[in-house]
């Protein structure tokens, strides 16, 4: 359970280049709103993948950091996330991205505005991290298809088209790909897969839900399996997974975890993606570092509700 967290003083890292057109001037109106209430942010934008790592490692050397406001998509939250990880600093994030599929998870509006009012009248809970090998993820690692399908997504495209971009990129790689053979060790089980989704969060790709029952608030992941191995076994997953179907399948296995291993049973590694950035392939160690950092929801969010789940602390009543 996180305390209670007054920001005043902390940093609104974002992309001029994403977003919408206005995304600045935008910012620059919420920025100014919010100074009238006590909350002072210093604009700085990014440059580069990295780079809002690099800004909040600087202002946390400086001793000078309260708040840190990421405006962006989820790979740009990831960094932020990960640079704060143990810090006790609370993340507050602006939705800009594409699928924007953490803010969909935790319930932040999707307005920049109404995301803003969540440091005055929100929460603030404590968030784990999965681990995939040497890098940390908030919502999910994926090896196989989709990590295949974000490694040939060209960035200009998704930043475009958003999901359209990626439906098409998966349409395209679905027709040409060659499926991979997965081992997965945990301490409990061992299991071939072609698929595997290591879930932090419910949601993927959106607002679809594929591991009903991952919590990112606990120190567990959720290993979706997907052990079909022709094109017809995997648009009956993408049917199941839009559907809500897919834990019904015989060939499709969950399993909650602390920790597991992933090794590729062919010849060649597989290609494995973190909150839909490709960085790394098999074999690879997944493992949870439990309430790594804070992060700001909505009264609304079910990560916020404490009456029923014990979770959360209210950081400011609305003035």
């Amino acid at each position: 359970m996180a305390e209670k967290h007054f920001p005043q003083r902390g940093i609104l890292l974002y992309n001029p280049a994403a977003g919408p057109s206005d995304l600045t001037g935008k910012l620059h109106r919420i920025r100014e709103s919010l100074a009238a209430r006590g909350v002072d942010l210093v604009d700085l934008p990014t440059t580069h993948a990295g780079h809002a790592g690099q800004l909040i490692a600087e202002h946390r050397a400086a001793g000078s950091l309260d708040l840190v406001v990421t405006c962006g998509g989820d790979g740009t939250i990831n960094e932020a996330a990960v640079a704060l990880a143990g810090s006790g600093i609370p993340l507050a994030i602006f939705p800009a991205g594409t699928a924007n599929v953490l803010a969909r998870e935790l319930s932040i509006p999707r307005t920049l505005s109404a995301a803003a009012e969540v440091l005055l009248g929100g929460f603030c809970v404590d968030v784990s991290l999965g681990k995939a090998g040497d890098r940390f993820f908030l919502m999910m690692a994926g090896f196989g298809l989709d990590a295949m399908v974000m490694h040939h997504c060209h960035p200009l495209l998704k930043r475009r088209f958003g999901r359209m971009a990626i439906a098409a990129r998966c349409a395209e790689e679905f027709v040409r790909f060659t499926v991979p053979r997965m081992l997965v060790r945990a301490e409990d089980f061992a299991s071939e897969a072609t698929l595997v989704v290591a879930a932090n969060i419910r949601l993927y790709g959106g607002d679809f839900v594929i591991a009903p029952d991952a919590d990112p608030t606990d120190d567990m992941l959720d290993l979706v399996l997907f052990k079909g191995s022709s094109r017809l076994d995997y648009a009956k997953y993408a049917a199941g997974v839009m559907g809500g179907r897919h834990q019904q399948f015989h060939d499709v296995e969950v399993r909650r975890v602390r920790s597991a291993t992933i090794h590729s049973l062919g010849d060649q590694p597989v290609p494995g993606q973190i909150d839909g950035d490709t960085v790394l392939e098999t074999p690879v160690h997944l493992s949870v570092q439990k309430a790594a950092v804070r992060i700001f929801v909505p009264p609304n969010s079910p990560y916020a509700n404490f009456s029923s789940r014990q979770r959360g602390a209210r950081v400011a009543e609305q003035s």
